[in-house]
């Protein structure tokens, strides 16, 4: 009995460091020591509907990996990104491969277990950026014109608890703003992005890339806090062990891109306006210095204390 108990432990570990780690590489098929189990409606419904949120989570990424990413083709949105951080675009090309990694493990799982997967293709309208180093393909998502709620920012930072009524601030205001280049007009892929950036066509590139840093976490707390909820809605324990591990994951993505965009609101490259959208001329679009004492807008009053 001992021995048997030591084995399920083993495999449970073993499967857990597999999927957690290694970004779900695991065949869904190995999984299976019994043969094929239906799953419940409400379990096949939660794996869908994660399977459909990472398909989506992989067409953001894509975006990122082609301009900014490790091969990625547009180099002064890449210099504008390594200003945030020497490492950005490997994490930009891990995070889109764990994504992509996330999608195909969940719709091979449910095809094993007899379900169906899921597949957007049909929804591909959305177009392209026409910078340099983006693919002319139909889109899932759209990075040229977002609005991102940043008050997971504060929300971290706040001794208030949203599951009592507290209500958190924005950040930054980002407004219709790009977080990918729009065009080679915009902006030239071969400017130089010196910190802090002293040209029209450098700041615009750097608020561009300032802007793709809080949506960057903003992407990954929604995936984190997304794993959390769903699994406490299944019931098979190996679709438990499933959520919760590509959950760490996501997870683990919002920690780094939380520490990496604490550089956009921090100088050098931070400016003097707490909204993004509200600018003196095209380009001029700076977010604000959050490490600024003198500024009393900064942060809510508690963190002053």
């Amino acid at each position: 009995m001992q021995s048997n108990k030591w084995d399920n432990v083993v495999r449970r570990r073993a499967f857990l460091k597999g999927l957690g780690v290694a970004g779900a590489m695991l065949p869904a098929g190995a999984l299976l020591a019994t043969g094929v189990r239906a799953l419940t409606s409400g379990d096949t419904a939660v794996l869908r509907f994660l399977a459909a949120a990472e398909i989506l989570e992989t067409d953001l990424w894509q975006q990122y990996n082609e301009l900014g990413g490790v091969n990625g083709g547009n180099a002064s949105y890449m210099a504008a990104l390594q200003n945030l951080d020497g490492d950005m675009p490997q994490y930009i090309t891990d995070n889109t491969d764990d994504e992509v990694s996330h999608a195909d493990f969940l719709n091979a799982y449910l095809k094993s277990r007899g379900a169906d997967p899921v597949n957007l293709d049909e929804f591909r309208a959305l177009p392209s950026s026409q910078a340099t180093g983006a693919r002319q393909v139909g889109r899932l998502t759209n990075l040229q014109k977002l609005v991102v709620d940043t008050s997971f920012y504060t929300r971290y930072r706040s001794s208030e608890n949203p599951d009592l009524g507290g209500i958190f601030a924005q950040a930054v205001k980002i407004v219709n703003e790009p977080a990918i280049p729009l065009n080679d007009t915009d902006t030239p892929p071969a400017t130089g992005q010196p910190v802090p950036p002293v040209t029209t066509a450098a700041r615009r590139m750097q608020a561009i890339a300032n802007t793709a840093s809080f949506h960057f976490g903003y992407i990954e707390q929604g995936g984190a806090s997304l794993y959390s909820s769903m699994a406490l809605k299944v019931r098979d324990l190996e679709v438990l062990r499933i959520v919760i591990s590509i959950g760490g994951v996501e997870t683990d993505h919002f920690s780094l891109w939380h520490d990496k965009l604490g550089n956009a609101v921090a100088q050098p490259l931070a400016g003097d306006r707490g909204d993004v959208s509200r600018s003196k001329q095209p380009g001029d679009r700076a977010l604000p210095d959050q490490q600024d004492p003198a500024r009393a807008d900064r942060f809510p009053q508690e963190w002053a204390s």
